[in-house]
C-alpha cells in the first residue's frame, strides 16, 4: 500500500478485544485438574479438544475479511489485510508459542468458577427465552427492511479520524474568518498552461461580477499570482514609454510640491518592466509564490492543465446563479464537492455490502464443509444471524445514520460470535458444558464487549462507528449461541 491510513491503526487497535480470546481459551481451557491429570499435558488435550474448534473460528473470521481485501477502496482492503494478519498472529501465537510458555494453561482459579457459575445459569435459562428471541429478531429485520436504504446515510464524516470537537471548531473557526470549506470549487480546464489560465482569467472576471452584488465575499484563483501571457504582455503593452511618461508626469504635477524631476527612479522602473519577459510558471518553482502556484493548478493524468477556483461564500450565496453566471464558459465547470464525494462514498458503500455478502457466504460454505451436518450448520449461523438482525435493529431505533465502518463492525461481530456459536455447538455434541469452557467463552466476551464499549464513547467518529455496533453485537451472539444450544447439560467442575 505504500503507507498506512490512521484508520487502519484504530480499527486494528479495536482487533485486540478479539485477538485476546484466543489466549483467554487457551489458558483456561488447558487447565488440569483432576486426580488423573498429568503436570505439562493439559495444552495436549487442549490441541485435541479445543483446537479444531478455535482454528474453525480463525478460518471464519479470515474468509469475512478476505472479502475487504479485494475492495477498490483502498482504507478498507487495508483493514481487511490488518484484520487477517492479526488474527493469524494471534492464533499461531497461541497455538504454538503458549504452549510452551504456560503447558498448562493458568493454573490458578481466581473468578473462573464465579464465572462459570454464571454462564451455567444462562446456559439454563437462555433457552427459554429461544422463542421471543427469535420473535424479536424477526421484528428487527422487518424494521430494517422497512427503513431499506435510509438506514445506510451516514456520510464521509463518519470515517474521520479527527474528534468531533475539533471538527466543530474548524467549522467555527472557518465562519469567523469567512474562510472556504472547500465544498463548490470552480474548474477551469485547457490544452496547455497558458489556455487555463485564459479560461480561469475569463471566469474570473464573471465570478468580479458575484462578489459585488455580495454573493461572495472573494475567491482565490491563480491568475492573481500568475497571470495568462496574453494578459501580461497586455499589461506591458500598456505601459507609456519614457518621454511620454515623462511628459505626463510634468503635467500632472504642475502646481504641487513634488516636482516632476524627483521621480526618476520611477521613470526607470517603468521603462524596466517595459523590457521585461512575462512571468513563466517555471520562474516561481522554488520559492513561496511556486506553492500557491502548485496548490490551485496542475497537470491533469491524461494531458492539458486544470486550475482551481476556491470560493469564499457570502449570505447570498447561491450555486444556481453561479451556474448561470459561468454559463457559456465551455472550459469552466463547477463542482460540488460534497455532492460528489457523497456519489464516490456510495459506490463504495455498496461495493462493500457486496464483498460482504461474499464474505459472510464463503463462511457458510466453510462451516458446511467441516460440520458436514445441516442442522448443526443451521444451529450455528443462527445465532449469529439473529445477533447481526439485532443489532440492526437497535440502531435502526436510534434512528443511527449506518455507513462502512458499521458495516465492518457487523464483519466483526460475525467473527467475534462464530468462536461463540462454535464452542456452543462443540458442547452440544458432548452433551455437558464443562467449567472450564463456560468460563472462558464468559471472560473472552467480557473482554471483548468493555473494549468495544470504551471505544463506542470515542469522541473520534471512526472509533466510535465500530464500537456502537461490534460492543452490542458480540454479547448477543454469545447470549444467543446460549439460547439456541440445544442439550446442554449444566457445567461440571473440573477438580
Amino acid at each position: 500500500f505504500g503507507s498506512v491510513h490512521g484508520l487502519t491503526l484504530g480499527f486494528g487497535s479495536t482487533l485486540i478485544g478479539e485477538t485476546v480470546d484466543y489466549a483467554i481459551y487457551y489458558l483456561i481451557q488447558a487447565r488440569q485438574a483432576g486426580a488423573g491429570a498429568v503436570a505439562g499435558t493439559g495444552w495436549q488435550r487442549w490441541r485435541e479438544v479445543h483446537w479444531p474448534t478455535v482454528r474453525l473460528g480463525l478460518l471464519t473470521s479470515v474468509c469475512g475479511f478476505a472479502a475487504l481485501v479485494f475492495s477498490g477502496f483502498p482504507g478498507l482492503a487495508q483493514l481487511g489485510v490488518f484484520s487477517i494478519a492479526g488474527l493469524v498472529s494471534a492464533a499461531l501465537a497461541t497455538r504454538y508459542v503458549l504452549p510452551m510458555l504456560a503447558p498448562d494453561g493458568a493454573t490458578g482459579m481466581g473468578m473462573r468458577r464465579h464465572m462459570a457459575l454464571v454462564a451455567g445459569m444462562l446456559v439454563r435459562g437462555l433457552p427459554r427465552l429461544r422463542w421471543p428471541l427469535a420473535a424479536l429478531g424477526v421484528a428487527a429485520l422487518g424494521l430494517v427492511l422497512w427503513q431499506g436504504g435510509h438506514l445506510w446515510r451516514a456520510d464521509l464524516g463518519a470515517m474521520s479520524p479527527v474528534p468531533k470537537s475539533a471538527q466543530q471548531l474548524d467549522e467555527m473557526l472557518r465562519n469567523d474568518i469567512g474562510a472556504s470549506d472547500g465544498g463548490v470549487l470552480v474548474v477551469a480546464y485547457g490544452n496547455d498552461e497558458q489556455a487555463a489560465l485564459r479560461n480561469t482569467e475569463a471566469a474570473a472576471a464573471r465570478l468580479d461580477a458575484l462578489v459585488d452584488k455580495g454573493e461572495l465575499v472573494g475567491y482565490e484563483a491563480v491568475t492573481r499570482v500568475l497571470p495568462s501571457v496574453a494578459a501580461q504582455s497586455a499589461r506591458l503593452a500598456s505601459l507609456p514609454d519614457g518621454d511620454t511618461l515623462r511628459s505626463n508626469l510634468t503635467e500632472a504635477t504642475q502646481g504641487l510640491p513634488l516636482p516632476a524631476s524627483r521621480l526618476g527612479p520611477f521613470l526607470a522602473d517603468v521603462e524596466a518592466a517595459r523590457k521585461l519577459a512575462p512571468v513563466q510558471r517555471a520562474d516561481l518553482a522554488g520559492g513561496p509564490l511556486g506553492s500557491v502556484v502548485n496548490t490551485l493548478m496542475y497537470q491533469r493524468p491524461g494531458g492539458g492543465w486544470s486550475t482551481l477556483v476556491v470560493l469564499h461564500p457570502g449570505t447570498k450565496f447561491d450555486q444556481g446563479r453561479l451556474e448561470t453566471a459561468l454559463a457559456g464558459l465551455p472550459e469552466v465547470q463547477v463542482v460540488d464537492v460534497g455532492r460528489e464525494l457523497a456519489g464516490l462514498y456510495q459506490r463504495y458503500l455498496h461495493e462493500a455490502f457486496v464483498q460482504v455478502l461474499l464474505g459472510a457466504l464463503a463462511v457458510v460454505v466453510l462451516l458446511g464443509i467441516y460440520l458436514r451436518s445441516w442442522r448443526r450448520l443451521l444451529a450455528v449461523c443462527q445465532p449469529l444471524v439473529f445477533a447481526v438482525m439485532l443489532t440492526l435493529g437497535g440502531m435502526a431505533v436510534m434512528q443511527a445514520a449506518l455507513g462502512i465502518l458499521h458495516l465492518v463492525g457487523l464483519l466483526l461481530i460475525v467473527a467475534v460470535g462464530s468462536n461463540y456459536a462454535l464452542f456452543f455447538d462443540q458442547l452440544r455434541t458432548t452433551g455437558r458444558a464443562d467449567e472450564d469452557t463456560l468460563a472462558s467463552l464468559m471472560l473472552a466476551n467480557l473482554t471483548t464487549v468493555v473494549s468495544f464499549g470504551l471505544i463506542a464513547i470515542s469522541d473520534i467518529p471512526a472509533l466510535s462507528s465500530i464500537g456502537r455496533v461490534v460492543a452490542p453485537g458480540a454479547l448477543l451472539a454469545l447470549l444467543l449461541s446460549a439460547a439456541f444450544a440445544r442439550h446442554v447439560a449444566p457445567p461440571k467442575a473440573r477438580g
